[in-house]
């Protein structure tokens, strides 16, 4: 129910939580609750996928060798036993790159372990082209072996 209110001061309708004449919704307070919670989802959503949008771990494109400046690049998901291993791969990612290339899909790279499906993270892969990145997207370890020797050889990433 909506009423008119004059602009006295002072006049309340309890009905619509009106005052001065200002009409204002009687749950402002659960509106504010809601876009407060609203917003500290989307933050932790964006801090969560924070990883994924990270800085590639390479500059030269693994497939061709050309300079890859990240425009382009493959989201690599790896899997993880556990949120300390995760942890302990964010950290420094590359040097995780070999174990992630040698471990299967279902080991965890950092321990050796079965993976937790619920454990993991994205390395990103630079590529120069959308040829290269179907190649890396079809086989993202050998590719990722290929960055770690040249990283572990000391030619650059």
């Amino acid at each position: 129910m909506i009423s008119v209110l004059s602009k006295r001061p002072g006049n309340v309708d309890k009905n619509t939580s009106s005052c001065n004449g200002r009409l204002s919704l009687p749950d402002e307070s659960l509106n504010q609750t809601s876009m407060k919670i609203i917003y500290l989802v989307t933050c932790g959503l964006i801090l969560t996928l924070a990883s994924t949008f990270g800085e590639p771990v390479n500059s030269a494109c693994p497939v061709k060798g050309r300079p890859a400046d990240g425009r382009i690049a493959v989201s690599v998901k790896v899997s993880f036993c556990c949120q300390r291993c995760v942890a302990k791969f964010e950290k420094d990612p590359f040097s995780f790159l070999g174990k992630v290339a040698k471990s299967g899909k279902s080991e965890c790279p950092v321990s050796g372990r079965k993976v937790d499906k619920a454990a993991t993270s994205s390395i990103s892969v630079a590529v120069c082209c959308n040829g290269c990145k179907g190649k890396v997207e079809a086989e993202p370890r050998q590719y990722i072996a290929k960055i770690a020797k040249i990283a572990k050889s000391g030619k650059g990433s």
